[in-house]
């Protein structure tokens, strides 16, 4: 990541996700330990062990950023719309009648 999206990320996460500075840790010490555990599946005790810090801090600032990712992801995240039933995309010709029930349910695909 360059410096100048991980500035821009960290102005957001605190602007506009309401995401604070406290005495002991800043934002631009929080938002990499957000991003070492949301893009490398690192455990609590392995990020606390990187950043010097106790594990219940990690864990509460983690919360914290997160709720500050909630309050920005739809300015960043577009709203599907639904598949009409009149179209004519190949790939969906065999679902037609089905889109409704698709649109609400979860599904499981194994990747390959």
């Amino acid at each position: 990541m360059s410096l100048d999206v991980f500035v821009h990320l960290c102005y957001l996460l605190e602007y506009l996700g309401g995401l604070n500075s406290t005495r002991n840790v800043s934002v631009e010490e929080q938002v990499p330990a957000l991003l070492m555990v949301l893009s490398h599946h690192i455990k609590n005790r392995v990020v606390k062990f990187y950043f010097g810090r106790n594990g219940r801090t990690i864990s509460k600032h983690f919360n914290c950023m997160l709720d500050a990712v909630f309050k920005i992801y739809s300015k960043f995240l577009a709203t599907p719309t639904p598949v009409e039933e009149d179209n004519t995309f190949p790939r969906w010709k065999s679902f037609k009648g089905y889109l409704d029930v698709l649109e609400k349910t979860y599904m499981r695909v194994p990747c390959s």
